[in-house]
């Protein structure tokens, strides 16, 4: 689910939510979750993954994935972008993986109903 103020944000989980981006942008979040009685607390990663401010690596990252070679999963993958199984593994999966945000909760509902 995308945000304002530069923030990106993603459901973990019925009681998790994830954001990333700006960091003015996150602290405002914070603060409100917070003042609302919230627990929230950084996470200490070397990206803000997920938000725009990984688009200067895109292109890097899409050039690279291109020169591995990928093969067809042997387990069951449901890919975390949107919730749907992963059949065919590309290049491209892993800059929109980057970039956009992650719908973990979704990931574990479909595992589930696969199962």
């Amino acid at each position: 689910m995308a945000g304002g103020g530069g923030v990106a944000a993603a459901v973990n989980g019925p009681s998790s939510v994830v954001v990333s981006g700006d960091v003015a942008g996150v602290e405002t979040l914070l603060e409100l979750w917070r003042a609302r009685g919230r627990r929230v607390r950084r996470l200490r990663v070397s990206h803000a993954f997920h938000s725009a401010l990984m688009d200067p690596v895109l292109d890097e990252l899409g050039s690279f994935a291109a020169g591995l070679e990928f093969a067809l999963p042997s387990v069951a993958w449901v890919g975390a972008l949107a919730g749907e199984p992963v059949v065919r593994p590309e290049p491209g999966y892993w800059a929109r993986q980057a970039r956009q945000p992650v719908r973990f909760a979704d990931t574990v509902a479909a595992m589930a109903a696969r199962a």
